[in-house]
């Protein structure tokens, strides 16, 4: 059995024990015991009392890790980014992120570890049978929808054009 944790500083550490001997070793710096297979997205719905709400589903497996370092991170291709804090609960290590999407523009959706010194990334998989989401804000309709042909989940969000939609639901007629 390998127990494996990363430090406020970044520095990932295993304690484990070898085979044949059992000898109970260290592996400090991620030699042998990598701490990215300990993060995993299992899956991303939209909430059903919060429409412009992603939940997004996952499992950190880790022995500990720094308080708040673990997020899903929300980033624009100008590089610009939304930061969601995931806590895991204590038992089991599942996970759901409450994602707001009500920022305009392109999202790509990554679970990412970081710390002051190391920075681990596992991309949101892209949800095949996740569908378009809409709402209202302000009066005015919104969505967003997944983008079809990408590595991560990439969401698009932004206000209906009116007469855009006004004019393909007179052509489809």
């Amino acid at each position: 059995m390998t127990t494996t944790l990363v430090t406020h500083t970044g520095t990932a550490v295993a304690l484990y024990t070898t085979k044949p001997y059992g000898n109970l070793t260290l592996d400090v710096g991620e030699t042998r015991h990598r701490v990215r297979p300990h993060l995993r997205v299992t899956g991303a719905e939209w909430s059903s009392d919060a429409p412009a709400t992603l939940l997004v589903k996952g499992r950190c497996t880790l022995a500990s890790r720094p308080q708040g370092a673990l997020a899903i991170v929300a980033e624009g291709p100008d590089g610009t980014a939304e930061r969601t804090p995931v806590e895991p609960a204590p038992s089991g290590g599942t996970f759901t992120a409450r994602i707001p999407c009500t920022t305009p523009g392109e999202r790509e959706l990554t679970l990412r570890l970081t710390t002051a010194t190391g920075k681990w990334s596992v991309p949101v998989p892209p949800q095949p049978s996740l569908k378009a989401a809409r709402w209202r804000r302000l009066g005015l309709p919104w969505y967003a929808k997944p983008l079809p042909g990408r590595d991560a989940l990439t969401l698009r969000v932004g206000r209906v054009e009116l007469l855009k939609a006004v004019h393909r639901r007179l052509t489809k007629r």
